[in-house]
C-alpha cells in the first residue's frame, strides 16, 4: 500500500506494484449494505514532475490502525470481509469500488475516491 484516506462510511486505498508498474485504487466500505456512491478513479497526471510528491490535498492519510503489511512486493491491507494485497482485491461488490488501474511507472497520477457524498482527489502525486 502506497497511501489510504479515509471517509465518512469507509477508506479508499491506493497500491502500487512495482513488478507491474501498475497503481490501482478501491474504495471500501466500512460495512456491507451502504448506499450512495462507491467509486474509485486513477490516471496519470496532466503535468508530471518527477521526483516531487507535494503530498495529499484534503489532509490526512497515511497508514491507520488495522492495516497489516503483507509479504514481499505485494504489500496487504487486512479489511475483514474485503481486502487489497497487490493487484488482488477481494470483498462483495456492495462493499467495494471496482478497482481502478494504470500503468505508471516514472510519473505522477492523479488518484480519488468516493462514498456516499464523500469525495477525495489527490493531483500529481507519487511521483517517480
Amino acid at each position: 500500500m502506497i497511501d489510504s484516506i479515509g471517509l465518512d462510511g469507509g477508506k479508499v486505498f491506493l497500491t502500487y506494484s512495482p513488478a507491474s508498474g501498475k497503481n490501482c485504487v478501491v474504495a471500501i466500505r466500512d460495512s456491507a449494505g451502504g448506499s450512495g456512491r462507491l467509486a474509485a478513479d486513477v490516471s496519470l497526471a496532466e503535468t508530471a514532475s518527477v521526483g516531487f510528491a507535494p503530498g495529499i490535498a484534503g489532509g490526512g492519510g497515511g497508514v491507520a490502525p488495522g492495516i497489516a503489511g503483507g509479504a514481499g512486493i505485494a504489500p496487504g491491507i487486512a479489511g475483514g470481509a474485503a481486502g487489497i494485497n497487490g493487484d488482488f482485491i477481494s470483498g462483495s461488490p456492495a462493499r467495494r469500488s471496482e478497482p481502478k488501474y494504470v500503468y505508471a511507472p516514472d510519473s505522477c497520477i492523479t488518484w480519488s475516491g468516493s462514498i456516499g457524498r464523500s469525495h477525495f482527489e489527490a493531483t500529481s502525486v507519487h511521483c517517480g
